[in-house]
């Protein structure tokens, strides 16, 4: 019985480790958090194509496919949208909302990453790139000058990528473990039988 009962708890630990993680990342002057994320990176200057792929290795690279900016009340580019908190405005230095993807992204790229620039005005780091969790359709983000000047809210990006990726789908993978535990289980039977 107690294999049964660890065999259960290890599938929920398994099935649970697919959640989303908030990830902060920055330095003693700005910092920030997006979720779900898997990577948190920061930069200087204005997050270009060259940027995004130095951080987010490379082959294939990565697309810009929606840019939102300078809108009081957030707004929406093609497949990226954007939702500020009511007490936050673009341009300001603390600033959270909300993000969200149409589920086309996911059916043409199978990577995300949502980078954000703030103004420079002396700070460090100028933007932060967050990986996104596979598969993520809407999630959360917060900015915050900690200390030093400029640092507004600029703009939020979309960057995708399509990789060679081998998927197994989760029944699949629940399926192949149970196998292999089934398997791990008889062969110890059997060499307690067989000596």
């Amino acid at each position: 019985m107690s294999i049964v009962k660890s065999l259960f708890l290890f599938l929920v630990l398994i099935l649970s480790s697919n959640q989303a993680l908030s990830l902060s990342c920055g330095s003693s002057l700005r910092t920030a958090d997006l979720s779900p994320a898997t990577n948190c990176i920061t930069g200087l200057g204005n997050p270009s194509i060259s940027a995004i792929n130095a951080l987010f290795d490379t082959p294939p690279s990565w697309q810009r496919v929606s840019s939102v900016e300078d809108n009081t009340s957030g707004g929406s580019d093609g497949w990226f949208g954007v939702s500020l908190d009511p007490n936050s405005n673009w341009g300001q230095s603390n600033v959270s909302g909300e993000w969200s993807l149409d589920s086309a992204f996911w059916d043409a790229y199978n990577e995300g990453v949502i980078s954000m620039r703030v103004g420079n005005g002396g700070g460090d780091p100028d933007f932060f790139a967050w990986k996104l969790s596979d598969g993520a359709s809407t999630g959360s983000f917060s900015y915050e000058r900690l200390a030093g000047g400029g640092g507004g809210l600029s703009n939020l990006k979309l960057w995708g990528r399509v990789t060679e990726v081998i998927r197994i789908e989760e029944p699949a993978n629940i399926a192949l473990f149970i196998i292999g535990l089934f398997g791990l289980f008889a062969s110890r039977r059997f060499s307690q039988t067989h000596p």
